[in-house]
C-alpha cells in the first residue's frame, strides 16, 4: 500500500486531504514492538467480560457532544504515562517528526470504545495499531460526506492517519476482537 502525502498548510482541508491506511514505518514499528513485548506478560491476567460486535453495531452516533478526557472506554487500559517513562516516545517522535504523542492504549479481547471525537487534541495524527490476529474495527462519520466508515484491521502492525479538527468533527468508535495496542502522534496540531 502507498504511503500517503499530505500538504501541511496553515490549515488543512479535509476535503482535499488523503485520509487513510499506509504501510507502518519500519523503525517506528520496531521501537513500539519492544513496548508491546514488555507489556504483554502484564496484561495476561487482565480479562474482563468481553462485549459482542452486535453491542458496537447497535450503539448510536452521539448528536451532541460527549466528555472524551480520561475514559478510554469500557475496558481499555491508557499506558502513555509508562510508555512516556521508557523513552520510546521521543525516539519516535524524532523519526516520525511528530509533536507529541496523543494515545497508548492496550485494549482486551471484546472492547468497545464508544463513540467520541479527538476535537481536544486537533491536527493530523499516525494510528500504529499492533493485534496478533486483527479484526479491530475502527468506525468512524466522515465529516464532509456524513457517510460511516468501517476500517478493519490486520493482524499484525498496521497504520492509519486521522484528522481532528473542531469545525470537521470525525466521529469514531473502535472494537477489538482480538487484543491490541494502540499508540498514536500528531504531525500537526492545527
Amino acid at each position: 500500500m502507498e504511503a500517503i502525502k499530505l500538504d501541511h498548510s496553515d490549515f488543512i482541508d479535509p476535503q482535499t486531504l488523503n485520509l487513510g491506511v499506509f504501510a507502518p514505518n519500519p523503525e517506528i514499528v520496531s521501537i513500539l514492538s519492544e513496548v508491546v513485548k514488555s507489556y504483554i506478560p502484564r496484561m495476561l491476567g487482565y480479562a474482563p467480560a468481553p462485549f459482542p460486535i452486535e453491542e458496537f453495531n447497535a450503539q448510536a452516533v452521539p448528536t451532541e457532544d460527549v466528555f472524551n478526557g480520561a475514559t478510554w472506554g469500557e475496558a481499555a487500559v491508557s499506558m502513555v504515562e509508562e510508555f512516556n517513562k521508557t523513552g520510546a516516545t521521543e525516539k519516535v517522535l524524532k523519526i516520525g517528526n511528530y509533536i507529541d504523542c496523543v494515545n497508548a492504549l492496550y485494549y482486551p479481547s471484546g472492547s468497545i470504545m464508544g463513540w467520541h471525537h479527538n476535537n481536544n487534541v486537533p491536527g493530523v495524527a499516525d494510528h500504529y495499531a499492533f493485534s496478533p490476529k486483527g479484526g479491530t474495527v475502527f468506525r468512524y462519520i466522515d465529516p464532509i460526506t456524513k457517510e460511516q466508515i468501517d476500517i478493519t484491521e490486520s493482524a499484525g502492525w498496521s497504520a492509519k492517519k486521522t484528522y481532528f479538527h473542531p469545525q470537521y468533527t470525525t466521529w469514531h468508535t473502535v472494537y477489538t476482537a482480538a487484543p491490541r495496542f494502540c499508540f498514536a502522534f500528531r504531525e500537526t496540531n492545527h
